[in-house]
């Protein structure tokens, strides 16, 4: 089992994704702090007058490396299409990181850098992409619960 989850499903056992260098990265970046549209920047003057009011954020856009890997052809196709019934119908979903118990409620939004890799001499099938996902929520912290 791995130290993911996405809803109450382990991705390793259920679809055979394995989640790339830098997916750590991808998960702790800092949002973006919204232009509030309340900024002056005057000519005559150093720097820019900003309203610091209430502080708003844009929502955060993961991408995550990923390795789908598979015994065999047929087995690959399984669980690739599995992997995209997931995707395409699940709305909102729970990604979590349970060593962390940190949640993060994502949506899909992507599949960029598709590159099957072939099948190996042990006949297993590896395919990379990486998952680009959408954090609408980039301020809440989600702890995970059963």
């Amino acid at each position: 089992m791995s130290n993911y989850r996405w809803n109450t499903y382990d991705p390793a056992t259920q679809w055979g994704i394995y989640f790339g260098k830098g997916t750590d990265a991808e998960l702790l970046k800092a949002p973006k702090l919204k232009d509030n549209g309340l900024s002056i920047n005057w000519a005559g003057e150093n720097g820019t007058e900003r309203y610091l009011g209430t502080r708003r954020f844009e929502s955060r856009t993961l991408v995550i490396p990923c390795t789908l890997m598979a015994t065999s052809e047929s087995d690959f196709h399984t669980k690739y299409n599995a992997l995209c019934d997931f995707l395409m119908t699940t709305g909102e979903f729970n990604f979590d990181i349970v060593s962390r118990n940190r949640r993060y409620k994502v949506s899909y939004q992507d599949m960029t850098g598709v590159r099957k890799l072939g099948t190996f001499r042990s006949g297993k099938v590896g395919f990379e992409f990486n998952l680009v996902l959408v954090d609408d929520h980039p301020t809440e912290r989600f702890a995970i619960t059963t």
